[in-house]
C-alpha cells in the first residue's frame, strides 16, 4: 500500500512552490502533476525540472523502465495517465467535467459505464497512473507518494486505484488574488474569472466530502508563506514522516518536478504574494464580492 497524497487547489495557489518544498523531504516521491506528462515536445510539460528534456533525463528513463515492466507501454508521447479521451468528445466532456454532489457524480458514473470508449481506456489509464506512482516510489525507496495536480474531477478516479491510500492536502488561497492571476496570466474576463474561482472551490468542497476528517489537511497559501517552515512542520506530520526535516535548502533537492514553469526557476525564497490588493480595482472587488465573498469568508478572508 502506498500513501498517496493529493494536493487539491484552483489554479494559481501556489501548489507548485508547495509541492518542491515538500519533494524535498528523502521520505517523500514526487513528480508534481501526474495527470498530463509528455516524453517529448515543446511543451513545458515535457521538461523536467532538473533541466533536461524528459527523454534525455536518467530519472525519467528509470521511470519508463518502472512502467513497463508493469505492463504499460512508454513508447507514446505521453504517459498516458490523464483522464481525457480526445476522440470521443462527449465521453471525453462527461470525463472532465467539474465535480458535482452525489446524485451527478451518479449520472457521471451511470454515463461512463455505457461508454465503449471509456470501458476500453479507462483500466489503462488507472494502469498507468498505478505504474507511475509505483515506478517513482520505487525508485525514491519510500512509501509516501505527493501528486499536485489539482483537479477534483482527477481524484475521482484515483481514489479507485486499490494500491492507494488516499490523503488530501486542501491548499487554498484568498480568491480575489487567484481571480487576479486569471486576469493577467489567462487573460479572463472578470466574471468569468472569478467564476473559475468559485467553481473550483464547490468542487473541492464536494468531493472532500468523501474523506473523514483525518485524511485532509487544509492549508492556507498566505499562512505558508508567512511561516513556511511551521506549516512544513505540519504538513510532514500529516504525511507521516520526520517533520524536523529542514526546509531551508529545499530548492536545491535533486527534484524531478513537472508543472506549472516556476518548477524551471525556482529560488530559495518564498514570499507572499498579493499583488491584487493593488491590481484589482473596486468595481472588480465588488463583482467578486457579489459571486464569491460568502465563499471567501468561509476559509477566514475578509
Amino acid at each position: 500500500m502506498i500513501d498517496f497524497t493529493y494536493i487539491l487547489a484552483a489554479s494559481h495557489s501556489g501548489s507548485t512552490l508547495l509541492t518542491m518544498l515538500l519533494a524535498s523531504h528523502p521520505e517523500v516521491a514526487s513528480v508534481g502533476e501526474t495527470s498530463a506528462l509528455l516524453w517529448r515536445g515543446k511543451s513545458d510539460s515535457s521538461t523536467c525540472s532538473c533541466g533536461a528534456p524528459l527523454d534525455a533525463c536518467p530519472f525519467w528513463a528509470t521511470v519508463r523502465e518502472g512502467m513497463r515492466r508493469r505492463g504499460v507501454d512508454c513508447e507514446s508521447p505521453d504517459f498516458q495517465t490523464d483522464f481525457r479521451l480526445p476522440a470521443c468528445r462527449l465521453t471525453d466532456r462527461v470525463l472532465r467535467a467539474e465535480f458535482q454532489g452525489p446524485m451527478l457524480e451518479a449520472v457521471r458514473d451511470a454515463c461512463l459505464a455505457v461508454s465503449p470508449a471509456w470501458r476500453r481506456r479507462g483500466p489503462a489509464i488507472l494502469k498507468a497512473n498505478a505504474a507511475l506512482i509505483e515506478a517513482v516510489t520505487e525508485l525514491k525507496r519510500v512509501r509516501v507518494f505527493l501528486d499536485s495536480s489539482k483537479e477534483p474531477h482527477r481524484l475521482k478516479f484515483l481514489m479507485r486505484i486499490p494500491s492507494l491510500h488516499v490523503k488530501v492536502i486542501q491548499l487554498v488561497r484568498d480568491g480575489r488574488g487567484v481571480a487576479a492571476s486569471y486576469l493577467k496570466r489567462n487573460e479572463l474576463p472578470l466574471r468569468q474569472a472569478c467564476d473559475e474561482w468559485r467553481r473550483s472551490i464547490v468542487s473541492e468542497e464536494h468531493v472532500l466530502r468523501r474523506f473523514s476528517s483525518d485524511r485532509v489537511l487544509r492549508l492556507r497559501y498566505e499562512d505558508f508563506c508567512r511561516d513556511s517552515a511551521d506549516s512544513a512542520r505540519r504538513i510532514f506530520g500529516f504525511l507521516g514522516v520526520n517533520p524536523s526535516h529542514s526546509i531551508r535548502d529545499f530548492h536545491k533537492a535533486d527534484h524531478h518536478i513537472l508543472g506549472n514553469r516556476m518548477r524551471l526557476s525556482a529560488s530559495g525564497e518564498i514570499r507572499l504574494d498579493e499583488k491584487w490588493r493593488s491590481t484589482m480595482t473596486p468595481e472588480s472587488i465588488r463583482v467578486f464580492e457579489d459571486m464569491g465573498g460568502a465563499i471567501n469568508r468561509r476559509y477566514g478572508y475578509e
